[in-house]
């Protein structure tokens, strides 16, 4: 657009149709919000409680501005508004260049500056994403993402590496007979959502770090769950017109049951009125043109609009302001004829509206739509509502979040105007979302599951420690009762033992040890008392079937001059082996065996023997020298030196 003291006639013709000539008009145009001035810009709001409240931040992208509302939670669980700012940006500026992050930045860091712990969530300027209701069967909460993604990947084409998927559950219902639920899934683009997110991490530093990311469709839904929309009961429906793109959705109690996109947008709209306006412009230029031929004067001449100064006239435009009729050079323009040029683009928004409430009443069956809320900066300066409210015969209502019998409590200035303030409505939503409730593209269900998935295995090491410890507890205890007890025993004991005297001296250890040799001495004269018939048994239990001992000789006893007994050393076995022929000194050998490993009789001598016949049988007769120990006491034993000890 040309400069001020420039005055042409697409001038003086914006001049005429921003002029507030409006008969119907109750409020004045509203001021551009002036961040210096410190009046419309921002109002901020001395805190009452701690800054460790929850405090959110709403961010809406616009075309012009960043909308930015800060909201806490009081300690009575009431949402509070903190402050509200717009920051103005430049519409040439692409998001992600420098000058839109440092603008973002700067903006943030003021707005957010007094908080320690905050949210921040943002809007995904988005015309891409894609919302559809689809119904799965019943399944398990473990099994409902699968069931989700399959269905969703079988009736729609989506792509997971392209696109970031979740999904809101709605609510059970019936079809054809068959339990189901009713669940919405939304796809974003991961491309954009990555960009949104690299924007806020290059302004990283200021430690703000960005919690969620979601639609208008969802901020609209937390408005309207939170109360903020005053008489937003039953079946309601919403329209916004965005830049290329427009969206329908419509809520149910409070939930968002069908959204559809429509490509029909704000850009179409000025399309079709940069195009009325130049043939407007074009027949004034030939009727001044005419008129100066026949005065002799020159006329100027008129360039065309162009795409940028019909956007600026409509932003420019006050809705309280908007003439009835404007003249012009050549040209009289009414309200009719704007709406006339727009016309084409209207129907087409129109017709996708009325498709989207039939499907809504044909399928849904969840009521009639008492009620369409219209938003978008558009509706703010061109009066389409009355238009569309008469084409889908639905009342419509401009959105007002900060209007009256909002539970929103407000220590500050709302807006002036009902435009201002409906401005604010998306960055509002955003700043009353909360992770429970609101869709986030940062945290999809992948990511809850896997929380889910930790959260349990957190619980079961829980559990498990505690389990552990309450073990670790009950046996520290019952050792220490056990402790208990053992020193009292052992106090016990001290107490008997300080009591007793030491009763053992030199003469009670001599008649020990005299009571000991005399036991000995007993049981010496046992064994020799009992010594034969000790052989004698020995001999009957280690002799088999197959020997007979005939002969047994053995000197027990004998004295000597000094009338001391000398234990025995020899004996004399004489006997018979029988059995085959062939095997009769084997069978002998056995025999000699079995009593040298005998603990009583010493190694055998060499046998002496002959083949005979005894009792018409062939056996072996034989003599074998042995020797028998000595009884208890009488051993003796040889030093290394050969002497006896």
């Amino acid at each position: 657009m040309g400069a001020r003291d420039e005055i042409t006639s697409t001038e003086k013709l914006l001049d005429l149709i921003r002029s507030p000539n409006d008969a119907g008009s109750e409020e004045p145009a509203p001021n551009p919000i002036d961040l210096t001035s410190g009046k419309n810009g921002h109002r901020r709001l001395k805190l009452v409680w701690p800054s460790k409240k929850r405090v959110t931040v709403g961010i809406d992208f616009g075309y012009k501005d960043l909308k930015l509302v800060k909201t806490g939670v009081s300690g009575k669980g009431e949402w509070q508004l903190l402050e509200y700012r717009s920051v103005p940006i430049d519409p040439q500026s692409n998001p992600g260049s420098p000058e839109y992050t440092q603008t973002l930045k700067k903006g943030l860091t003021e707005f957010c500056r007094s908080e320690r712990s905050i949210e921040i969530w943002a809007l995904l300027p988005s015309s891409r994403v894609e919302m559809r209701t689809i119904r799965i069967p019943r399944v398990p909460k473990k099994q409902m993402g699968n069931a989700v993604y399959w269905t969703f990947k079988k009736e729609a084409s989506f792509d997971e590496e392209q696109d970031v998927m979740d999904f809101t559950v709605l609510g059970d219902t019936v079809e054809d007979g068959l339990p189901k639920t009713s669940v919405l899934v939304y796809t974003a683009p991961k491309e954009e959502v990555r960009q949104l997110e690299s924007l806020f991490a290059g302004i990283g530093c200021i430690g703000f770090p960005l919690t969620g990311v979601s639609i208008y469709s969802f901020a609209l839904q937390n408005l309207l769950k939170t109360g903020m929309l005053s008489n937003a009961e039953g079946t309601l429906g919403c329209l916004y017109l965005g830049g290329d793109w427009s969206r329908v959705d419509i809520f149910s109690a409070g939930n968002l049951t069908l959204t559809r996109g429509i490509k029909v947008g704000m850009n179409s709209l000025i399309d079709a009125l940069v195009e009325g306006l130049n043939e407007a412009q074009m027949g004034d230029s030939m009727e001044l043109a005419e008129e100066g031929d026949r005065s002799g004067s020159g006329t100027q001449e008129i360039g065309p609009l162009d795409i940028m100064q019909v956007r600026e006239f409509l932003f420019d435009i006050s809705r309280e302001g908007t003439p009835a009729a404007a003249t012009g050079p050549g040209i009289a323009l009414k309200e009719e004829e704007i709406l006339n040029m727009i016309q084409p683009a209207l129907e087409r928004l129109v017709r996708r509206i009325e498709r989207s409430v039939e499907h809504h009443a044909l399928m849904l069956e969840e009521g009639n739509i008492k009620k369409f809320y219209v938003a978008g900066e558009v509706y703010a300066h061109m009066r389409l509502d009355d238009y569309i409210s008469e084409q889908i015969g639905i009342p419509t209502e401009l959105i007002d979040p900060f209007g009256p019998g909002t539970p929103l409590h407000m220590d500050i200035s709302s807006p002036e105007t009902v435009l201002e303030r409906a401005s604010y409505a998306s960055a509002l939503g955003m700043a009353v979302s909360e992770s429970a409730r609101t869709p986030n593209f940062l945290y999809t269900y992948q990511d809850k599951e896997k929380r889910a998935n930790t959260a349990r295995l957190n619980r079961v090491v829980m559990i498990t420690s505690l389990v552990l410890a309450a073990l670790c507890v009950v046996t520290f205890l019952w050792l220490g009762h056990m402790e208990k007890g053992k020193s009292a025993q052992v106090a016990g004991l001290k107490k008997q033992l300080g009591k007793t005297r030491p009763l053992v001296n030199r003469n009670t250890v001599t008649q020990l040890a005299a009571k000991a040799m005399e036991n000995q001495h007993t049981m010496k004269e046992y064994g020799k008392k009992y010594q034969a018939m000790a052989v004698i048994g020995e001999l009957s239990r280690l002799t088999p079937p197959n020997i007979r001992l005939l002969n047994l000789e053995a000197k027990l006893f004998q004295k000597t001059d000094d009338k001391k007994e000398i234990p025995p050393r020899d004996l004399v076995l004489e006997g018979i082996a029988s059995g085959e022929p062939l095997k009769l000194k084997g069978v002998l050998a056995t025999y000699l065996l079995r009593l040298e490993g005998s603990p009583l009789f010493r190694q055998p001598g060499e046998p002496d023997t002959e083949l005979i016949s005894y009792e018409g049988k062939d056996v072996l007769r034989f003599t074998v020298p042995m020797a028998i120990f000595r009884p208890l006491g009488d051993q003796k034993t040889v030093s290394k030196d050969g002497k006896n000890s």
